[in-house]
């Protein structure tokens, strides 16, 4: 999320802002953000940790999909149970066990057959690409791959879990301006995004 939208955002904010200094750090690991010192952490998921300033940005829409190649040579899973039988492409410190709910509202958990690990999103977006196996993967990930017709939506009818997108602060009485500045920035650019 990092490299594809917040990197991205920066230069806007920086000309808007020149006299704020910016420290990007792009790492998937979860940060102490007050015992680590940062100002804003963006977080995609459920918080834990009540003890911080949390503001909900947008929900996560999350794709299970392939590549028409992969399909081509391994056929279209129908049902969640059928990804046991296929490649998974998974993202490393994540759960094999994929969930899904039926119509009726039923969980339907899969351990799926992870047959590559990554601990990086674009990485695996490419290995989906390259028709080597079913990504799950979230829509700024992969939904323009999906709009263009690069990688196939699959099992759309079964429900899956949608996180949130959440920027997060330490909690503060009083927010220093520059990161009440990034905050409203960044805010109203994901709901352009969005829109747009």
């Amino acid at each position: 999320f990092g490299l594809l939208h917040v990197a991205p955002a920066l230069p806007a904010f920086m000309r808007a802002y020149p006299q704020v200094k910016v420290d990007l750090q792009l790492d998937d690991r979860k940060v102490d953000v007050v015992s680590e010192g940062f100002d804003v952490v963006i977080r995609i998921g459920r918080l834990a940790d009540s003890s911080l300033v949390a503001r909900r940005l947008a929900p996560v829409r999350m794709f299970t999909a392939a590549a028409p190649t992969y399909l081509a040579a391994h056929g279209t899973p129908r049902h969640p149970h059928d990804l046991r039988g296929h490649a998974c492409l998974v993202y490393t410190g994540t759960t094999l066990d994929w969930k899904y709910r039926d119509a009726q509202g039923r969980e339907i958990a899969v351990d799926v057959n992870a047959t590559y690990f990554c601990n990086n999103g674009q990485a695996l977006r490419e290995a989906a690409l390259a028709g080597l196996g079913i990504i799950r993967s979230p829509d700024f990930t992969i939904g323009d791959d999906i709009a263009a017709g690069r990688l196939l939506p699959l099992l759309g009818e079964y429900g899956t879990y949608e996180p949130d997108l959440f920027i997060v602060l330490p909690e503060r009485k009083h927010m220093p301006p520059k990161v009440r500045a990034f905050v409203d920035f960044f805010a109203a650019h994901t709901a352009a995004r969005r829109a747009g």
